[in-house]
């Protein structure tokens, strides 16, 4: 009795298999080649691994690209509704950042016109301190004087500055801007911090040349010889003959 597909031929997949258990078999046998008839036997089994490699790679492609199709035009179905609202919402973001940004810049002002308040309210307050204790003395020394004139207008005086500080501390809680509402967490700015290298020589002499620098050098090297036809002073071409 025969399975269905039981003398189906073996996949490419499994091919590879085998073909790496032939090379592997040869490789064992074979640890140093030291004649033509090894290296012949041993330039067949290269053709044949590359042809394997070959195979796998079309065979790869062709079940691939229906579904890259299929991503594509998925891809292309929602392009264009998301770019339009993408675009109508960096809009509103925009007007809702410049609200924001005119609101802190009014809640500073009012954060400033605060602390000056306070600063003010304290010499007052200290000044008021300065003439009740010149009442006491003076009145200590035969002097007459109003201390309690002077008693009741510093404590005013402390009072209005007391007003004053928790006016501003205030006023700082809420400087920072929040729009609330909606569903989700409330909107404000943030700092979007850019790093701009103003003087390379510099960095690299604290930093040195890490390995990703060493790489990027490498990619500009590749492109200033496509473009100059030469590699740039520094640059060496180095490597060794292989098949």
């Amino acid at each position: 009795m025969t399975l269905a597909g039981h003398n189906q031929p073996p996949s490419l997949i499994e091919f590879s298999g085998e073909c790496v258990a032939t090379l592997g078999a040869w490789l064992k046998d074979n640890p140093v080649v030291e004649t033509e008839e090894q290296a012949k036997d041993g330039k067949l089994l290269v053709d044949r691994a590359r042809l394997c490699l070959a195979d796998m790679e079309s065979e790869r492609k062709q079940r691939v690209i229906p579904l890259q199709q299929q991503v594509k035009a998925i891809d292309d179905e929602y392009r264009s509704p998301r770019t339009i609202l993408d675009k109508i919402l960096d809009e509103l973001r925009s007007r809702l950042g410049d609200y924001i940004r005119k609101e802190e810049d009014r809640r500073r002002l009012e954060i400033q016109a605060a602390r000056e308040r306070a600063q003010e309210a304290e010499k007052t307050a200290r000044e008021a301190e300065e003439r009740e204790r010149s009442a006491v003395e003076d009145a200590r020394a035969g002097v007459e004087t109003d201390i309690g004139a002077a008693t009741v207008e510093a404590d005013a005086r402390f009072n209005a500055f007391q007003r004053a500080q928790r006016d501003l501390a205030r006023a700082e809680r809420t400087q920072g801007v929040k729009i609330s509402g909606g569903f989700k967490p409330a909107l404000s700015t943030r700092f979007k911090e850019e790093l701009v290298a103003v003087d390379p020589h510099k960095a690299l002499s604290i930093m040195g040349w890490s390995e990703r620098l060493l790489e990027a050098l490498i990619m500009d090297a590749r492109e200033h010889r496509r473009e100059f036809g030469n590699l740039p002073d520094g640059i060496v071409a180095q490597g060794e003959r292989r098949l």
